[in-house]
């Protein structure tokens, strides 16, 4: 009886050691991080473009300082272009360095650090493929999904809900779309944006700094795989414990 005493011990302990192990790992693989900026530790390929009212006749202006260790730009909104606008943008591109979309959709919410010179409203947003309006060289046909944040003198982090992003009103004036068509996939999305709201203060210019910008996500199927585990292992060994008493 005591060798059997003993095997049900070395067998717990073990089964104890192979639970412990693959449960860190599931909970690894559950709560996904990935960098964006610095550019050095980001997992995603991607060039910081800009993009301002230019092209409507505005004279808005944005000029990059840093790339690479972080996101330093000035930019200045002009009050001459019927809806004035600056933003700086991390737009995805492949191996070849030629914009490419990327799926999104494992990443729940969105966090970064910033500090502005002067205290204004931004806006974050997701630009995403539309299916059949979005043509690839428009990006005015693309949907832009975002959220409205506080920028001040002091670094504060912001953290956004990926799946809580609204979508412009003039988006849908410029396609004459139902303002009641809210639903959006991050599927394929060609970049990420940070820029100025209608609250931005006009005509003078802001310095921005932004860094650790990072994605957040959780993938359950690891968890679930672990439960499963759990019962299905510690449950045979239950069995064979009771199996063996009453044999005996």
């Amino acid at each position: 009886m005591q060798e059997f005493y003993n095997k049900v011990f070395m067998g717990g302990m073990s089964l104890l050691l192979v639970s412990l192990l693959l449960g860190y790992a599931s909970v690894s693989r559950t709560y996904l991080y990935l960098p964006l900026v610095p550019a050095g530790q980001s997992g995603m390929l991607w060039r910081a473009v800009t993009r301002t009212d230019a092209n409507k006749g505005g004279a808005s202006e944005i000029k990059i300082h840093d790339e690479q260790f972080s996101l330093s730009y000035d930019f200045r909104v002009v009050k001459q272009a019927q809806y004035p606008y600056a933003e700086i943008a991390l737009e995805f591109v492949d191996a070849s360095g030629a914009p490419t979309l990327i799926d999104l959709t494992a990443y729940d919410s969105i966090s970064f650090n910033i500090r502005c010179s002067l205290t204004n409203t931004m806006v974050f947003s997701a630009w995403t493929v539309e299916e059949g309006l979005s043509v690839s060289d428009d990006l005015g046909s693309y949907r832009a999904p975002g959220a409205f944040f506080s920028c001040t003198e002091v670094w504060s982090r912001i953290n956004l809900d990926l799946s809580r992003l609204e979508t412009p009103q003039w988006w849908f004036d410029l396609h004459q779309l139902d303002l009641s068509r809210q639903q959006y996939q991050l599927n394929k999305v060609p970049r990420i944006a940070i820029g100025s709201s209608f609250q931005t203060p006009t005509d003078k210019k802001v310095s921005v700094l932004i860094n650790d910008v990072t994605l957040c996500g959780r993938d359950w199927r690891y968890l679930y795989f672990f439960a499963v585990f759990l019962v299905l292992a510690w449950g045979h060994l239950q069995r064979g414990c009771l199996n063996n008493i009453h044999a005996a």
